[in-house]
């Protein structure tokens, strides 16, 4: 099988939710709508691929038709625009500015 045009292979896909499951305007239950984001997101466990679902109430007496509820958790996991986990990056800023290594020393 060829490698993907970035070179990353993922291990897991995991699928996130919102936290909530109502709308907290009308009280009816949420459905999905579309993905947020995907992401392949590299961590020191692994690399998996993240996919952010967005929820919304389909309900025309809620009036707020427009909103979509995301999750937290999957916001949480790395930064907007990036493919990097926070903990790479933690990792990333340790050895450069405590151990002060040099890029080419931390690759």
């Amino acid at each position: 099988m060829p490698l993907p045009k970035n070179r990353i292979v993922t291990g897991q896909i995991i699928y996130f939710r919102a936290e909530i499951e109502t709308c907290p305007d009308c009280g009816r239950k949420l459905k999905r709508h579309h993905a947020a984001w995907k992401k392949n997101i590299s961590t020191l466990r692994g690399v998996f691929q993240v996919w952010n679902m967005a929820y919304h109430s389909p309900h025309e007496e809620c009036g707020n038709l427009s909103r979509y509820f995301r999750s937290a958790q999957a916001d949480a996991l790395c930064m907007k625009h990036t493919s990097y986990g926070f903990d790479v990056l933690a990792l990333v800023e340790e050895l450069r500015f405590k151990r002060h290594l040099t890029i080419a020393g931390i690759t």
